[in-house]
C-alpha cells in the first residue's frame, strides 16, 4: 500500500509541474515621441534595472522574472518612476514614454495550456488630469523576445483626475495558446504627461504579467487518485489500529 502511495504522490508531483525554478532572459527598450530611446538592454538574469533619462523623460525602473510551476511565471514591471526632466519640451498631445519589456525561456508551469493574467497601478503625484498609464501583456509559445507578439492580454489604461492619487485595475485573464516547450512574456507601457504646468509631476507604477497552468482532465483525475488513495491508506490504518 505504501508503494502505491508513493508512486500516486510521484504522479501528482510530475503532472501538477512541482519543480524548482528556472531563470529566464530579460530585455528592456524605453523610447519617447521626442526621439529619445535608450537603446536594447539584455541580461541573462531575473533582474534588469534602468536609470537615467530618455528624450525629455528622467526614469527608473526594475524589470523582474520568476519561473515557479506553483504561483505562477511572471514578468513584472516594478518601481517605474517617470518625471520630465529639466528643460523638457512637450510634444503635441503630450510627452509619452513607452516601456517595453520581455522575459524568454519560461519553463514553468507545466501543461500544454496557460493562462495570462495582466494587473498595474498607477500613482499620480502634482498631475495634471487626464495624465495617464496604460500597460498590455503578451503570451509568445515562440519563445522570442519580440515584444507585442503572441496571445494579448486585454489593455487597461488608468487616468489621472487631478490631484494625487494611486489607482489599480482588477487583475484581468485571457486563456493562452498551447504551449509545447519554453515560451516568452511581454508587455508595453506607456506613461503620458499632458502639461508642463506641474514640474514637480511623477507618476509611479507598477504592471505585472502572470502565466498560469490550465489543470487538464487527466490533471484533475490523477489528484483524485491519489487524494482517494490517502484517504483508503488512513481507513485501513485506523481498522487495523
Amino acid at each position: 500500500m505504501r508503494r502505491t502511495i508513493f508512486f500516486l504522490m510521484a504522479m501528482m508531483g510530475s503532472v501538477l509541474g512541482l519543480q524548482g525554478s528556472a531563470s529566464a532572459d530579460l530585455f528592456l527598450q524605453l523610447s519617447d515621441n521626442s526621439g529619445g530611446n535608450s537603446g536594447n538592454l539584455t541580461t541573462t538574469g531575473a533582474l534588469l534595472t534602468f536609470s537615467g533619462t530618455v528624450g525629455n523623460f528622467a526614469v527608473t525602473l526594475t524589470a523582474v522574472t520568476s519561473n515557479n510551476a506553483s504561483t505562477g511565471s511572471t514578468l513584472n514591471i516594478t518601481n517605474l518612476s517617470v518625471a520630465l526632466k529639466s528643460g523638457a519640451t512637450l510634444v503635441s498631445g503630450g510627452d509619452k514614454i513607452t516601456i517595453n519589456a520581455a522575459g524568454t525561456n519560461f519553463s514553468l508551469p507545466v501543461g500544454p495550456t496557460l493562462n495570462l493574467a495582466s494587473s498595474g497601478t498607477a500613482t499620480f503625484t502634482a498631475p495634471t488630469s487626464g495624465d495617464n498609464m496604460t500597460y498590455q501583456s503578451f503570451l509568445n509559445t515562440s519563445n522570442t523576445s519580440t515584444v507585442g507578439a503572441g496571445t494579448p492580454s486585454a489593455s487597461f489604461t488608468l487616468t489621472s483626475t487631478g490631484g494625487n492619487q494611486s489607482l489599480a485595475t482588477p487583475t484581468s485573464n485571457v486563456a493562452a495558446t498551447g504551449r509545447s516547450g519554453n515560451y516568452a512574456m511581454s508587455s508595453i507601457t506607456t506613461v503620458t504627461i499632458t502639461s508642463l504646468a506641474n514640474p514637480s509631476e511623477t507618476i509611479d507604477t507598477t504592471g505585472a504579467a502572470i502565466a498560469t497552468a490550465v489543470p487538464e482532465p487527466s490533471t484533475m483525475a490523477i489528484a483524485g487518485l491519489g487524494a482517494l488513495g490517502m484517504i483508503g491508506y488512513g481507513i485501513r490504518r485506523r481498522k487495523g489500529a
